[in-house]
């Protein structure tokens, strides 16, 4: 198993001069434990060890997900020799070497922890009732693990004995796997130790070696019985030779001695067992002469193999505009490789909700739902016992139903999903939706084809340093953005670097003439609170996203749309007409998904109130360091599509205005309100305004000296493209208009007195 930060990649040695790559499974890894095929993945900073069946090496199967509370950098892990406790180490100052009871893999539990001197641990492995822990500067640590509910330090040798810190430095390795007690000990500075442990010892020189290759097997042909195969002892621990006449093998049954059979034979039926019943075998080798024993080799098989089917295989799917037409393999074993002759019917499950089932055989399935969605599948076997069994989920497949979206949210793909930076797609996905818009969020700009001219509008996430993507100088992903805003296109983009620092220094793409942007500089310092300006003059926005020293912006015959309030950097433009054409493009540094919905009501009074922040809470810096943090993705991306086009009017009138003495107070300032906003910039599709004035004629009732009188005027948009209203005129002198310039979004209405 090969591993390096991202998913794991299984490799067949079959033949060691021509490796084969078998299949990728997994979300981030830093270190591996295998054992029976199943295999411990050490997720880095997701902060868990992840356990995946390899019975199939070209099909794994994920089996549970152990989450380690508060974690560091889940750094490796060790089984015990019974398989039921895990260790892990985290290499992160201060988190604890932690011990699992892992019996129910869906529920492990923490039954005790260690930490040594230095508070840094990088590896653990285990032998019998102790761990040999490399410690860095507290050198090996050798932990009785004996009771798992309280462990504890019975030995140590220190390699780096000048310092006990919390460093790299010292014992950074530890190999205890020689049957003489010897230990290795690798130090990053001084080499290699190596030191004897009287627990570490495994045999006498006069004992037997074990049998190797233990086998324990039953299927459903054999239901009552089990065959037992080895390969028998031929040196003593010392090295002597041992001939077959001078030994028996000795075989246990759950613990008990069920048979004694001459060296040579190297078989065992056992019989008169139960159908269904799991049996642990403990084999081990008998000296005649001395009675001395060998250590026990295990082995553990169900009589009749095991009654759970395999899940189904190459599972695929082809999505088109109306269906997704599944194809899969049923299986042919059981979840243990034995035969299955019972497999009675695969059932579909679709967002995890079973909705269908076929005959076996059948290997294919047409689903139609409602299109628009992204939709994921996975398989399950169900044989025809009382009660059925079910196999595992097949692996998840996952497509697009529907025709293109109007919109595509796309996250840059070096962005790791579990950030701020990432979410902000989430954030624009939901508010398209809410909006009722179809859209499509990937981190695949080509999802749909290589010409993203069939989409109404793009919406770029390219991230806050260093959750970020880096825009790279004419990639394929810059020529394909720069050609559809060319070609009329709409384009979105956020990025807190790619304005300025990326161009300059990392070689990204120069972006700039999309937006009609002169970029500052570097910025002057975080974004905090966000006013909207000219024809987004209504929002303003705490800021609760990622920060890192945010570009500044320049508007070069494009509007501006953003301020930070703090330092007064321009933050967000709109532009229309790049290379003379009818694209428009808003661009935007701070994320999305960081502006903060508020369900209270602006007015320039609150305004005013909000920009006063408390500068003396604001983090100090005097540079900005561009060192790239190291990341693996935490988790892997989730595609979404929706379209609910009912929510193109969910909201009143009266739910988003309000008129007072002040004028038109907003009393909505979230991001689906904000959406609606860039929708508007966008003419959400093209096409002309149309107003609608309701009522046409205003009929006033007797007014005293020193009253008046009100009355309502809608001015509705009911058109396909933005309304900017400037000014209301009143030509009577009797009469006057509460009202200020506002942008009126597709099927919106003000209702100035």
């Amino acid at each position: 198993y090969a591993q390096g930060g991202g998913a794991v990649r299984a490799i067949s040695l079959a033949d060691p001069e021509n490796p084969v790559q078998l299949s990728t499974f997994g979300i981030e890894c830093h270190d591996i434990y295998a054992r029976n095929n199943i295999v411990y993945v050490s997720e880095g900073f997701s902060g868990s060890i992840g356990v995946y069946d390899l019975s199939t090496p070209t099909n794994p199967t994920f089996v549970a997900r152990i989450n380690v509370p508060s974690s560091g950098y889940v750094h490796n892990a060790w089984l015990s020799d019974d398989g039921n406790f895990l260790m892990s180490t985290e290499e992160t100052t201060g988190k604890t070497v932690k011990y699992w009871d892992i019996h129910n893999l869906g529920n492990a539990t923490i039954t005790d922890t260690y930490l040594g001197g230095s508070s840094l641990a990088h590896n653990t492995h285990i032998k019998g009732d102790y761990a040999y822990i490399s410690h860095y500067e507290s050198g090996l640590k050798v932990v009785d693990i004996s009771d798992p509910n309280n462990i504890f330090e019975v030995g140590y040798y220190d390699t780096y004995p000048q310092g006990e810190s919390p460093n790299f430095n010292g014992a950074w390795g530890a190999f205890p796997f020689f049957n003489s007690g010897k230990v290795l000990i690798s130090d990053i500075q001084s080499g290699l130790y190596v030191v004897y442990f009287e627990g570490a010892a495994g045999a006498d020189t006069l004992d037997p070696n074990p049998p190797e290759n233990v086998a324990a097997y039953s299927d459903y042909t054999t239901p009552t019985s089990m065959l037992l195969t080895w390969d028998d002892p031929t040196t003593y621990f010392g090295g002597t030779p041992l001939p077959p006449s001078d030994f028996t093998i000795e075989i246990e049954r759950d613990q008990v001695n069920i048979a004694s059979v001459a060296g040579g034979t190297e078989t065992y039926t056992d019989n008169g067992l139960v159908d269904g019943v799991l049996y642990d075998y403990a084999i081990y080798a008998k000296i005649l002469a001395t009675d001395s024993t060998s250590m026990a080799t295990s082995a553990s098989w169900i009589a009749g193999g095991s009654p759970i089917p395999a899940a189904p295989t190459n599972l695929a799917g082809n999505f088109t505009t109306t269906d997704a037409v599944l194809t899969w393999n049923d299986p042919t074993t059981q979840e243990d490789g034995t035969p299955l002759d019972d497999l009675d019917e695969i059932l579909i499950y679709r967002d995890g909700v079973a909705i269908d089932s076929v005959a076996a055989g059948v290997e294919t399935y047409t689903d139609m739902p409602t299109p628009g969605f992204f939709y994921t599948y996975t398989l399950r076997a169900k044989d025809n016992e009382t009660p059925p069994n079910l196999s595992e989920p097949s692996i998840e497949i996952g497509g697009f139903i529907g025709s293109t979206p109007d919109y595509l949210v796309w996250v840059g793909p070096d962005i790791p999903p579990a950030t701020g930076s990432a979410a902000s797609g989430d954030s624009i996905f939901a508010a398209l939706v809410a909006n009722g818009e179809s859209a499509f969020l990937t981190n695949n700009l080509f999802e749909f084809g290589t010409s993203l001219s069939a989409y109404s509008g793009v919406f770029v996430v390219l991230g806050i340093f260093s959750n970020n993507h880096i825009l790279q100088a004419n990639s394929a992903e810059a020529m394909a953005l720069e050609a559809y805003l060319a070609g009329g296109g709409n384009l979105y983009l956020e990025g807190g670097d790619c304005f300025y620092y990326d161009p300059q220094f990392v070689g990204g793409h120069d972006i700039n003439p999309w937006f009609a942007c002169g970029p500052l500089g570097d910025g002057s310092g975080d974004v905090f609170n966000l006013i909207g300006l000219n024809d987004l003059s209504p929002f303003q926005f705490a800021y609760g996203g990622e920060n890192n020293w945010m570009d500044e912006l320049s508007a070069n015959g494009s509007m501006e749309v953003w301020q930070e309030s703090t330092t007064s950097d321009i933050q967000g433009l709109f532009y229309t007409g790049y290379a003379g054409g009818n694209g428009r493009s808003i661009g935007v540094v701070p994320s999305f998904g960081g502006m903060m919905s508020s369900a209270k009501a602006l007015n320039p009074e609150q305004r005013t109130a909000q920009k006063m922040l408390n500068k003396t809470n604001r983090i100090q810096v005097t540079s900005k360091p561009k060192e790239r943090l190291h990341h693996d993705n935490p988790r892997e991306f989730v595609k979404k599509a929706a379209y609910y086009p009912e929510l193109k009017k969910q909201k009143s009138n009266e739910e988003l205005f309000e008129i007072t003495s002040n004028g038109v107070r907003i009393l909505a300032n979230s991001q689906t309100d904000l959406m609606a906003a860039y929708l508007g910039f966008f003419g959400a599709g093209g096409g002309a305004p149309e107003i609608l004035v309701s009522p046409d004629f205003i009929d006033f009732d007797s007014v005293y000296v020193g009253s008046d009188s009100t009355v309502v005027v809608t001015v509705e948009n009911a058109g396909t493209d933005t309304l900017k209203v400037d000014s209301i005129i009143v030509t009577h002198l009797a009469f006057r208009v509460k009202w200020r310039s506002h942008l009126l979004p597709l099927h919106r209405a003000l209702k100035p007195a």
